[in-house]
């Protein structure tokens, strides 16, 4: 059920008039400046006409067409002969050289990948411009204009590999410097279920990398990884780069992923699909008594084509998951008799000892053992009583004498949409939405797997991208977008919340559900092996975050620099509603009073128990700042040198009701001494002189101006002078990030290309830390 939470505004934000403005502020600037495909996304054809005696041609027209679209942009050669076009969306072209006084020459199958920077140079042949030479089928342009560092995985490769699920967040795998990532959020029960794997990229966390949707943030704030992933017949192709990557990118310390979703063409076309795996065609599990049941259908369909010739496209489609699985697990339960109070199997082995027989408990050398193992009826604990019906009984010989073939159910559903609009030949609109919903019910959680306790998880995962692009000249090109992204998880116990009143049932004194969602079974834990049972702990937990995107890129071409520049704004929220660690109360019994853990239990002897009632809850909100400028210059035919410089300022996240805290130890003093550390809270308050410690901050030599600290025995909350920070810790306003690289063809072929860079890169902190930093310390 949902979550109660004083935050719920997080599902119905709306954007504020600020921010509003602003979009639409980079929608004018889009028209009314220069632009063309996405600058993130779109690549770069650059190169030299020449003559047949090798000689420069000026003035010559270039147009570069795509046949699938009809789309196309014409510059001119500049007085050395050499041309840049920037910001081309992906695909195939045809490239067309006219000059008067020589054969018109015409290249077709140009295929150009994601942010491609690469060269095309072409020759004119003396003769009538009614005269066409024609080349067809060249090969693919290697990467000549950049140091960038990383690799391309296009539409044939996402369709032909076997891809398990057909998710393809391995496939970075492939690139020098990744390396799978066990820790990530692949092993976390939070991250989206549209992205089953991640990796590291050159020693960066795997939470490190930046991915991109058709220029779009789609990442998990706390998690990492795709928030949520297309299909693969939606996605055109995508490029990990790894190494000395463009100013443009930053954010993040690791790689970037940066993949672009199909659009239509004038030509309807599409794909329809249904996967099927069946326990049929498999073998069974050499521990299982019988083969566990398996159904997994994917199936879907895609299509696109054309709204109006030439001008107006689209492409969409939906893909569903359903998987039934059946799993095998081994564990110990109790026996029959043993639930009845009889432990005399357990002789001569094992005596069970009436607790109240010791003079010196526990177990002392006076105790006695029950007569024959046997716990009379009278003594067994009404609280043990009610949970008793609970126990499965046996079905296997042995000490782990039951086996449990419980069915693990899943049901994914995707869907997107894709419209592309041509205003003419200098705009372009085109929108984009992507939704992913999940819903998993798993018998594998922590607490028990046995039936009748599991997990329920829910995730909802959205990505909007809107773009306009503007050609203002063949040599200035503008940029507008917009994009949100938004990620939900839910979990709870499977069975929860149960029926009202269901915690009192037990008889346990003070054990009451705090709300009717909080209504669960408490877990009884068990020593030598035998099932906890009991539901899961930490439930329900709510873990949603929404980044929005507001940028603006400008590229100039002039000479032989091509020069990007921009701002990307990045308001993010991040909410986190967590149940206590043991809602439902815990009791753990481990043989210390009668000598055996289940005849603790009947006893009514826990050696602890606990229960937690404070929820977790925060609620984050800061922006991510970014600024960047980009120059590629074209020194010669061989040499370009990538220079650039991007500014980063991560806003660190602030709590809307400023419950962050945090302990700052005084340096040279015990921890554990009462009054030898400070608290540091969030806030705006008046100095307050009983704490005597703006003295001391000053001789630390921290920022006085902007730090709030508040004493740990008084709890005063002191405010100095200046703008005081609601944040837990200082950000850091200087980050700065060079970017240097050059890549050098050593020969007048493309067959070699040698690269080199340098730059400095930025990493976000973990959003999971800051969730910690919001449970009070003391």
């Amino acid at each position: 059920m949902p979550l109660k939470h004083p935050v719920a505004g997080f599902e119905t934000r709306k954007f504020s008039a600020v921010w509003f403005a602003l979009l639409v502020g980079f929608i004018f600037l889009a028209y009314e400046s220069p632009s063309v495909s996405a600058q993130e996304v779109g690549a770069t054809l650059f190169g030299t006409v020449t003559d047949a005696a090798g000689a420069s041609v000026p003035e010559a027209a270039i147009t570069i067409t795509n046949p699938e679209t009809g789309k196309s942009v014409t510059v001119t050669t500049q007085n050395d002969g050499s041309y840049v076009v920037p910001a081309l969306t992906p695909g195939t072209y045809t490239v067309t050289v006219e000059k008067t006084g020589f054969k018109k020459s015409v290249q077709t199958g140009i295929k150009l990948v994601v942010f491609q920077k690469a060269r095309l140079d072409m020759q004119l042949d003396v003769g009538e411009i009614s005269t066409t030479v024609e080349v067809t089928g060249s090969a693919p342009l290697v990467e000549s204009g950049s140091a960038s560092i990383g690799g391309v995985v296009d539409t044939r490769q996402l369709m032909e590999m076997p891809l398990n699920i057909r998710r393809f967040g391995s496939l970075p795998l492939l690139f020098p410097g990744s390396v799978p990532d066990t820790e990530g959020f692949s092993s976390n029960i939070f991250g989206s279920p549209f992205s089953e794997n991640t990796y590291a990229s050159n020693g960066a966390r795997g939470s490190g990398n930046n991915v991109l949707i058709d220029g779009v943030d789609s990442k998990n704030l706390f998690t990492g990884g795709f928030s949520i992933q297309p299909s693969p017949d939606a996605v055109q192709e995508f490029k990990v780069q790894t190494e000395s990557f463009s100013a443009v990118f930053g954010k993040n310390a690791g790689s970037t992923i940066n993949l672009v979703t199909k659009s239509g063409t004038n030509t309807i076309h599409g794909s329809a699909f249904e996967f099927l795996r069946n326990d049929k065609l498999d073998a069974r599990n050499f521990f299982a008594q019988e083969k566990p049941s398996f159904r997994r259908n994917q199936y879907g369909g895609y299509i696109g084509g054309p709204i109006r010739k030439n001008k107006t496209f689209f492409f969409g489609g939906y893909e569903a998951l359903k998987t039934r699985k059946g799993l095998t697990y081994t564990t110990q339960v109790p026996t029959p008799a043993m639930l009845t109070g009889d432990f005399s199997a357990l002789l001569p082995g094992t005596k069970i000892i009436d607790p109240l027989s010791c003079n010196d408990p526990p177990l002392g050398a006076d105790c006695k053992a029950f007569q024959g193992n046997i716990i009379p009826a009278d003594r067994i604990d009404e609280v043990a009583k009610k949970v008793i019906p609970y126990f499965p009984a046996p079905n296997a010989s042995g000490a782990y004498n039951y086996v449990i073939t419980p069915k693990l159910t899943r049901d994914d559903h995707q869907f997107s949409v894709k419209i592309d609009h041509s205003f003419g030949p200098n705009d372009n609109l085109y929108g984009r939405y992507l939704l992913g919903n999940s819903v998993t019910l798993s018998p594998d959680q922590a607490y028990s797997k046995l039936p009748g306790f599991g997990d329920k998880i829910r995730y909802r995962g959205q990505n909007i991208a809107l773009s306009w692009s503007h050609t203002f000249s063949p040599t200035m090109l503008n940029e507008a977008r917009f994009g949100f992204s938004r990620n939900m998880d839910v979990g709870t116990c499977a069975a929860c919340p149960r029926e009202p009143g269901f915690m009192d049932t037990f008889g346990i004194k003070n054990l009451h559900a705090l709300s009717p969602g909080d209504e669960g079974f408490p877990a009884f834990q068990f020593a030598q092996g035998y099932q906890t049972i009991g539901d899961s702990n930490y439930r329900p937990v709510e873990s949603n975050d929404m980044v929005e995107k507001y940028e603006d890129t400008l590229t100039i071409t002039k000479g032989k620099h091509t020069m990007a520049m921009g701002v990307d704004i990045q308001p993010y929220q991040a909410l986190r509603n967590q149940a206590p660690f043991s809602p439902h109360g815990q009791f753990s019994y481990n043989n210390l009073y009668s000598n055996f853990t289940i005849s603790d239990f009947l006893l009514g002897y826990p050696s602890a128990a606990a229960r937690s009632i404070a929820k977790q809850v925060t609620y984050h909100d800061g922006k991510f700042w970014n600024a960047f400028f980009q120059d590629d210059i074209h020194l010669t035919k061989s040499l370009t040198l990538n220079v650039g410089v991007r500014y980063e300022y991560h806003q660190l996240p602030t709590d809307r009701r400023n419950t962050g805290a945090a302990l700052f130890p005084l340096p040279g003093k015990p921890l554990e001494t009462p009054g030898n550390a400070i608290l540091v809270v969030p806030g705006y308050a008046q100095a307050d002189s009983l704490c005597n410690l703006p003295q001391y901050i000053v001789d630390q030599g921290l920022p006085t101006e902007r730090h709030l600290i508040a004493c740990s025995d008084q709890m005063k909350q002191l405010g100095f002078t200046g703008r005081a920070e609601r944040s837990l810790w200082f950000p850091d306003r200087f980050n700065y990030a060079p970017r240097f690289g050059l890549a050098w063809r050593p020969t007048s072929s493309d067959k070699l290309v040698i690269r080199a860079g340098y730059g400095l890169f930025f990493e976000l902190s973990e959003f999971n830390a800051f969730h910690y930093g919001f449970n009070n310390p003391v």
